[in-house]
């Protein structure tokens, strides 16, 4: 392979590293069974539970994501008759809206992705794995080993690996040379009390020939169960599970906000100004008005999708306005750190306060009221609740700036022993004359095109030894030297 196709090859694979040309996508894996073993050697009907897909299902489509769903025969995905009732929702409205919305991916129930043909390649286009329960995943998902190399996978890239009631079983299909890969994890699991109130009051026919959470305690799991039929979500690292049907909602908010973490863990950040021009998509501004430190106080996670009457520069617009007006309103009222991006059509904000009774009264205030009416004129609400962990690492060093190209270039001198003022000039002769600083994406493009168009290999950009690029860019970005800029 010459320099220019092995640089190219470098740069692609660094930028699907870091989540450029991802698509915002989630794969939800059933079981293929519509049937689960009992004792006597007979079977109980089962399939998925029908709440514990629904709800989260629908709090992913609000929040933005695509969903690939995927069992391991590849046949016609089929629901559990005795979750299909208006006892398992809130009430009878959410019960019709979870049908219709069910409805709309009918032709993906009927004809899911079989999990062999999922390459490791497919799965990076993921950026979380979620299995709705049932009983159906005690009989196949447990010792399948392509949903073992699936797991894997999320586990080795810590992406968020959501399960509910009984899909927690599914699990135990992950093992490596060295044991089971979730063992020492905490969890939560239909509980062993749950369990035989459903076997005595005769729900199953037959009594089950084990029960999940004795199976996940004995390969290694630190279980946790809640009082029966009471939401529990528990969340681990990547892992995030629930006890039971009554767990639908907060599981799915919590699968929502490991997502947004990830994401924003993902994007390069900028000092947020009342005056910026402009607002990019997928660029973390940090609008926080104190010294961070997000390891203290109530950290709020808001999820906002625009009015469909605002096109996106009107959008853009308003955004702009509205964290102006939230910045002023609530600086003297207990708002301490506040960061957020947009990916166009949504807003995803975290804030961190005081402490909840500061927020309560903030938002009691006239400016508050204000703040909140204009929210409401610009977005429709996806989610708006207290985070389930703390985001520390937004910790950033107490000043960001934005680095001039000579300083770029020491500190990727003093890490790697290059210099690349050579780089720059020629990014400004070519590209932009009048740049006074520069950003990752552009560096990037500007590499490319040098080894696209120059010959002399001996001199300049080249002096970056290939095989450090991806390593010199993450390093960067994980000590704030390069801040995106608007």
């Amino acid at each position: 392979m010459n320099s220019k196709k092995l640089f190219l090859f470098l740069l692609f694979t660094f930028l699907l590293g870091t989540n450029v040309f991802a698509k915002n996508k989630v794969l939800i894996v059933f079981s293929g069974m519509d049937y689960v073993s009992v004792q006597g050697g007979g079977t109980h009907p089962t399939g998925y539970f029908f709440p514990e897909l629904a709800t989260p299902l629908k709090l992913l489509i609000k929040a933005g994501y695509e969903v690939t769903m995927a069992n391991p025969n590849g046949q016609t995905i089929v629901m559990d008759k005795i979750s299909d009732s208006p006892q398992w929702f809130k009430t009878t409205e959410d019960y019709n809206e979870a049908k219709d919305l069910i409805q709309l991916f009918s032709d993906n129930l009927k004809s899911p992705v079989k999990l062999s043909t999922l390459s490791n390649s497919d799965l990076k286009n993921f950026d979380g794995v979620f299995l709705p329960g049932g009983h159906a995943p005690m009989e196949d998902l447990y010792k399948d080993k392509d949903l073992g190399r699936i797991l894997k996978h999320f586990h080795k890239n810590q992406k968020p690996t959501a399960l509910i009631c009984h899909a927690p079983v599914a699990l135990l299909s992950a093992k490596d040379s060295d044991g089971w890969i979730y063992s020492g994890y905490k969890m939560t699991v239909f509980s062993n009390a749950e369990e035989k109130q459903e076997e005595d009051a005769g729900h199953l026919d037959g009594k089950l020939n084990f029960y999940v959470a004795d199976a996940l305690i004995s390969a290694g799991g630190i279980v946790s169960v809640a009082k029966p039929w009471s939401s529990n979500v528990v969340w681990d690292k990547e892992l995030i599970t629930a006890q039971n049907p009554m767990s639908d909602l907060e599981f799915g908010k919590t699968f929502i906000e490991a997502l947004t973490h990830q994401k924003i863990r993902r994007l390069g950040n900028v000092v947020w100004e009342d005056n910026h021009s402009v607002i990019r998509k997928n660029v973390l501004y940090v609008a926080s008005l104190v010294k961070t430190n997000w390891s203290q106080g109530h950290v709020t996670l808001f999820i906002g999708e625009k009015k469909e009457n605002l096109n996106q520069k009107d959008f853009f617009s308003a955004l702009k306005s509205h964290v102006n007006n939230v910045r002023n309103s609530f600086q003297h009222n207990g708002l301490q750190d506040y960061v957020f991006f947009t990916d166009g059509k949504r807003e995803f904000a975290l804030q961190s306060w005081k402490d909840q009774e500061s927020m309560v009264k903030a938002f009691q205030t006239l400016e508050g009221e204000d703040v909140r009416k204009e929210a409401s004129e610009i977005f429709n609400l996806v989610y708006f609740d207290k985070a389930n962990q703390i985001p520390d690492y937004l910790n950033f060093p107490e000043k960001l700036e934005e680095v001039t190209p000579l300083e770029v270039s020491k500190i990727f001198s003093k890490k790697f022993s290059v210099n690349l003022e050579n780089c720059f000039k020629y990014y400004k002769e070519e590209s932009n004359p009048r740049a006074k600083t520069i950003t990752l994406k552009a560096l990037g493009k500007m590499k490319l095109k040098y080894f696209q168009e120059t010959t002399d290999f001996n001199k300049s950009c080249d002096a970056l030894p290939l095989r450090r690029l991806p390593q010199l860019f993450s390093s960067l970005k994980k000590e704030n030297k390069i801040i995106l800029r608007s």
